[in-house]
């Protein structure tokens, strides 16, 4: 489905369970989606690339402009990333305001563990000890129902240009912007199938490169 027609998306709030339509319209009105959009813009992780043009749709769907947000701003500088940190980090400046931000893109624990401060209802919150706990179990709980799970985050800079940004400067103190779970759909064509192969008692054993929570779920 091409995002332009789409006028609304279905919500499910992971608490209550409960399904709501919001039109796209009201969601491009929200800061923390427009941040994630700036961050999935310009944070990229080439081995994840079939996720990356996921999370791109979902944005558009929000009747978020990547193409805008690309043309808005400016990169300074990439921080350099590697498979432990788990982290894509850029520095960028807007060309109207010439604001610095860093964007962080990745792992959720990673993430979280560099942000002193998360955005809930556009203000920023420190976050103590509890709101974390709850944070990691919600992640946990993703995690565990097979998603694959990205964090955002991000940090405004000094106005004053800096001729070198570092890992340490632009990867601490952090503000939690949001999290997003994405889940590839289960074939439900093949349920009957297997459904008649278990009445038959036959073993049925599953082959599959995939990561194992992801395969059970």
């Amino acid at each position: 489905l091409n995002p332009s027609e789409i006028n609304s998306l279905r919500i499910l709030d992971p608490e209550t369970k409960l399904e709501t339509n919001i039109k796209n319209i009201e969601l491009q009105k929200k800061l923390p989606i427009n941040l994630m959009a700036t961050a999935t813009v310009f944070c990229h992780y080439q081995k994840l690339q079939n996720l990356e043009e996921v999370a791109a749709h979902f944005f558009k769907s929000c009747a978020i402009d990547l193409k805008r947000i690309k043309e808005e701003h400016k990169i300074i500088t990439e921080i350099p990333s590697s498979e432990e940190k788990k982290l894509s980090t850029m520095v960028i400046i807007r060309n109207d305001t010439k604001e610095i931000f860093a964007f962080t893109k990745g792992n959720p624990l990673k993430i979280l563990e560099k942000c002193s401060r998360v955005l809930m209802d556009d203000k920023k919150v420190d976050i103590d000890y509890q709101l974390r706990h709850k944070f990691k179990e919600r992640i946990e709980k993703l995690n565990k129902s097979g998603q694959k799970v990205i964090a955002f985050a991000y940090k405004a800079l000094p106005i004053k240009k800096l001729d070198h940004y570092n890992e340490h400067f632009t990867e601490n103190d952090l503000v939690l912007i949001g999290i997003i779970g994405l889940v590839e759909t289960v074939n439900s064509d093949l349920i009957p199938y297997i459904e008649e192969i278990k009445k038959n008692n036959i073993k049925i054993y599953i082959l599959t490169s995939t990561k194992e929570k992801k395969a059970v779920n």
